[in-house]
């Protein structure tokens, strides 16, 4: 118990210390943060921060830093101050968590590239990289194959309208099929037209045969449930191209 008493009573003088001179700072520092991570090492796994509240008279963040000046003493060279000691050890940390990642995603490359899960492999990080990347991909091809779909619709849509306006030039002197054909296509752009007021497009977007060959697809839908689901799913398609698009 006495030891104990005379540990924490040396943390918090190597405390104090710090706070009232400027020359010995970083000393006092990997001295307290040495006496800390003696005393984490000597606790059960959760109890450290319960000991930290009842015997230390300062904060937790502080108490990790003593510990990181004390894990990178070796890293101090001859700083002049604490606040530069921990700005090196932030520098210090952002340059291994970088240098991480770089051998992360090599490792998750080499998988992809061969099948075979190379040395250092982590089951946690690696494993969940690989599937995001492939869930990604899988997103990617989607939106590429309904992009698609909507241009082959669209092509459909285009041919179909020359071949009716061949059939208009063929009898051309039937006038009562001209009627009839003028009669359904009127009333098929003046029902487009309102819709798209409806909907406040601009008038760029009223002109676009985009939009135009969007809306024959929809009409050629069963009922207004299957346009509703179509709507979604090409909004949500969108959207992730869009996401994707701005990753990159």
């Amino acid at each position: 118990m006495e030891l104990e008493t005379s540990k924490i009573g040396r943390i918090i003088e190597c405390h104090y210390g710090i706070i009232g001179s400027m020359k010995q700072t970083i000393d006092y520092a990997i001295e307290a943060g040495e006496l800390l991570t003696e005393k984490k090492e000597e606790l059960k796994h959760g109890d450290f921060l319960p000991w930290i509240k009842n015997n230390i008279p300062f904060s937790e963040w502080t108490v990790r830093n003593y510990i990181k000046v004390y894990i990178y003493r070796n890293k101090m060279g001859t700083l002049p101050d604490l606040q530069t000691a921990y700005r090196q050890i932030e520098t210090i940390e952002k340059q291994q968590k970088q240098n991480e990642h770089q051998k992360v995603r090599l490792r998750v490359s080499q998988f992809q590239e061969t099948g075979i899960k190379p040395d250092g492999w982590r089951r946690g990080t690696d494993d969940k990289l690989v599937q995001e990347d492939l869930e990604v991909k899988q997103r990617i091809q989607k939106a590429k194959d309904t992009a698609w779909q909507i241009e082959q619709n669209r092509k459909i849509n285009n041919s179909n309208f020359q071949d009716r306006k061949q059939a208009i030039e063929d009898d051309i002197n039937n006038s009562s099929f001209l009627d009839e054909a003028a009669g359904i296509f009127s009333e098929q752009y003046n029902k487009k037209k309102t819709f798209k007021e409806k909907i406040k497009l601009s008038q760029s977007g009223e002109s676009d045969l985009f939009i135009d060959a969007l809306m024959d697809y929809l009409e050629e839908l069963e009922d207004d449930n299957r346009r509703v689901e179509a709507c979604n799913n090409i909004i949500k398609v969108c959207r992730n191209i869009s996401a994707e698009l701005q990753r990159v």
